[in-house]
Formats: C-alpha cells, structure tokens, sequence
C-alpha cells in the first residue's frame, strides 16, 4: 500500500487506478495473513523457501528484457546522463 501511495504522490500512476490497487493490495494482505495463520511454520518456511528458489531461477535463466526510458527520466535508458 505504501508503494502505490509514493508512487501516486510522485504522478507516475493513474489516479484512476489507485482506487483499485489499494483495495486490492488491502484485501490480499487480509487474506493472506488469515492463509498464513491456518498454515504451520514450518510448511510456511518451506513454500516461501520454494518460491524463493523459483524466483530466483526465473531471473538467473530468463531472457533480459530490453530497456526503455521511464517516461520523464531519459537517464534511466542506460545511456549518459
């Protein structure tokens, strides 16, 4: 939720959207902390270390994406700044 505020505040999201993504993000942080309470400790420590390991591998075998500018922020491009 925090995100999508800084990131609102700064003009870089639709207001439209806001909405949207705060109910969102609030409704899956409620259920998934009431998931992660019906779940034991241990299970919980060995799908997030599974998540992790497949995040991981996602981003060490997966193609690069191709750079583009971030609007207003040329500097990002990888280019002089």
């Amino acid at each position: 939720l925090v995100g999508v505020v800084t990131y609102a505040r700064g003009g870089k999201l639709p207001a439209k959207l806001l909405p949207g993504l705060l109910a969102g993000g609030a409704l899956g942080g409620l259920v998934g902390a009431v998931l992660a309470q019906g779940i034991g400790g241990r299970s919980l420590a060995r799908m997030f270390a599974v998540f992790l390991v497949v995040v991981s591998l996602q981003m060490i075998l997966g193609k690069p994406r191709p750079r583009t500018p971030a609007p207003g922020n040329p500097s990002r491009s990888g280019g002089p700044s």
